[in-house]
């Protein structure tokens, strides 16, 4: 069966190595470090523009906020894979596995930007949704051009010194070596990480920041 299968590979890359709670924490907070590198260079290239406080504050959510959480959740649930040194055992998979967290963060950023938009429909008629979805397009392409070359040196970096950092004894001692916990213990800390950025994309919608 597909469901089968699909689950089959959800296990592979997610559970598979076990890593506990720590080390995925460190990893997805380190990427999302590391995403702030394209964030700062957006803001340096786009500019905040003149705005008043409220579109200053949506702005911030959109283009900070949204790509820092996508960014931390893939490295919790992919990047914390550097740190296991039976799946990334040279500096090249790291950077390699660092620009796959990059670059797969940059889509997820855009469809978390999408979802409130998606479920405020109800309260829009389909011309008002037209253009937001344009304009969401509109932003993916430009920032695939202009900001995406900074993402992907960003998670190659990243991921070589994740796997640099993971040489060292004290650090293995303290969070890379945690000890490992049953695949569906880990796959359950990944859903949970992806209940939590659900949570962070809806709330402004829910309470009517937006």
């Amino acid at each position: 069966m597909i469901t089968e299968a699909y689950r089959h590979k959800v296990l592979i890359e997610v559970g598979r190595n076990g890593l506990g709670f720590s080390p995925r924490l460190f990893s997805g907070w380190w990427f999302s470090v590391a995403a702030a590198l394209p964030v700062l260079f957006f803001f340096v290239l786009f500019g905040f523009g003149k705005s008043s406080f409220h579109e200053s504050l949506q702005v911030a959510w959109v283009f900070a906020e949204l790509p820092l959480v996508s960014a931390a959740l893939l490295g919790f649930t992919m990047g914390a894979a550097i740190l296991d040194p039976k799946r990334v055992r040279h500096p090249w998979q790291a950077g390699l596995r660092g620009i796959l967290v990059a670059a797969l963060s940059y889509p997820l950023f855009m469809a978390t930007w999408l979802l409130p938009g998606t479920l405020g429909l109800a309260t829009k008629g389909t011309s008002e949704a037209q253009p937001e979805f344009s304009a969401v397009l509109m932003m993916f392409l430009l920032g695939a051009i202009f900001v995406g070359w900074v993402i992907v040196l960003a998670g190659f970096a990243a991921g070589v010194l994740l796997f640099a950092l993971a040489q060292r004894e004290a650090f293995r001692a303290r969070v890379a070596g945690s000890g490992e916990v049953d695949p569906s213990l880990a796959i359950t800390y990944c859903l949970l990480a992806l209940v939590v950025l659900l949570a962070n994309c809806l709330a402004p919608f829910l309470f009517g920041f937006l």
